[in-house]
């Protein structure tokens, strides 16, 4: 009993087993018919574009590597606008459109280089993304075209299935291509940022320029009293050698000063008694000038004042003077007498002092006092 019932058991698993092999095998058969049939729709996809009109073309692209060719456009500088959706599936159930292929958990989000143009990968820089969507698979490139005929393929794609819709818009003439329209944009940039450097630069100027403005304003406070004409011309009046002196430097100030056109022209509309203040000397000089001419041409011009009128002496101032005269040659000749003795005396006493004999120290001082009285007798005593 436990035997036969054993058998039955082993006799379902057996013929379960055979059934699922059954199934298993018209599964596979399926999918390899499936693979044929997707095989000889893609090789039989036309590898022409097909133009809708003048401008559209749209084909299907296979993941077979071949490219498809568009048709011409008669421009000289074509814009394409190229739009690619659809979804091709790999033997080990990934997904991949345009742009992407599916990771580990099925999200579209690894990167796909495999859709290329004329055997450059569509998505490049030169190239304008202009729709990227990845939850429809549609995705939109503008780029430039050349004078040969666009062709677009799936490159490395070997294991994958399926094909691709590419649509190619030739957009009017006279569109701006992405190398023009960015160059554009970088002008535009440019001319923007020159905009604001020279806003910038200009409100920098004004406000460097309304500082000075204060700051000369401020420090013109210290010379009030150059404003008032009165002023300057007592001051020239008073001080005329001194500003005449220093007149090379008060010039040089003043042109310093109103060599800055654009501040003087300002404080000339709103703060003329500034310039007054800092001119104030120069035109204290410029006064003091003329008042030096007036003063040397009424020197020049004017007589000379005559010489008093000498007085005559009295008799007696006559009798005094003379009496003082004689006093003074009586004194002057005590004075030469007594001069003479004394060199007399210094003679003998420095020639006693040398080793000499008597007679040569007499005949030495015989000798000097002679050409002393010899001196004496040609001199005269003068009275001042």
């Amino acid at each position: 009993m436990t035997n036969g019932l054993a058998f039955i058991v082993f006799s379902g698993f057996v013929a379960l087993i055979a059934v699922l092999v059954r199934v298993l095998y018209k599964i596979l058969a399926a999918h390899r018919e499936a693979l044929k049939k997707a095989a000889a729709a893609e090789a039989e996809l036309s590898l022409v574009a097909m133009r809708v009109d003048e401008s559209v073309s749209r084909a299907l692209i296979p993941a077979n590597g071949r490219e498809v060719f568009f048709p011409k456009v008669s421009l000289p500088n074509p814009v394409y606008e190229v739009t690619v959706s659809g979804i091709l599936r790999k033997e080990d159930g990934r997904l991949g459109d345009a742009f992407c292929t599916t990771d580990r958990a099925g999200n579209f989000s690894d990167r796909a280089w495999w859709l290329r143009v004329n055997g450059v990968c569509l998505f490049n820089s030169a190239n304008d993304i202009l729709e990227s969507d990845r939850c429809t698979h549609r995705y939109t490139v503008r780029m430039d075209g050349a004078r040969e005929r666009l062709a677009l393929a799936i490159s490395h794609a070997s294991a994958w299935s399926g094909s691709l819709e590419a649509e190619v818009v030739a957009l009017p003439e006279g569109t701006a291509g992405v190398r023009e329209r960015r160059e554009r944009d970088r002008a535009e940039r440019r001319d923007l940022e020159a905009k604001r450097r020279t806003k910038r630069e200009t409100g920098a100027a004004a406000e460097r320029f309304a500082e000075e403005i204060r700051a000369l304003c401020i420090t013109s406070e210290a010379f009030r009293n150059w404003e008032d004409f009165e002023y300057r011309r007592k001051f020239a009046e008073a001080y005329c050698e001194e500003l005449i002196e220093n007149q090379r430097s008060i010039r040089a100030e003043a042109l310093k000063f109103l060599s800055q056109h654009d501040i003087i022209r300002f404080l000339r509309r709103h703060h003329p008694e500034v310039i007054s203040r800092f001119t104030g000397r120069l035109e204290a000089l410029q006064l003091a000038e003329v008042i030096s001419i007036e003063r040397a041409l009424q020197e020049a011009t004017s007589l000379p004042a005559p010489l008093p009128e000498k007085r005559r002496l009295t008799t007696e101032e006559v009798r005094a003077i003379k009496i003082r005269k004689q006093q003074i040659r009586d004194q002057d000749r005590v004075a030469l007498k007594i001069d003479k003795i004394e060199t007399r005396l210094m003679v003998r006493d420095r020639l006693e002092k040398l080793p000499l004999d008597p007679d040569e120290r007499e005949m030495l001082e015989q000798e000097l006092i002679g050409e002393i009285e010899e001196g004496d007798g040609d001199a005269t005593v003068r009275t001042i």
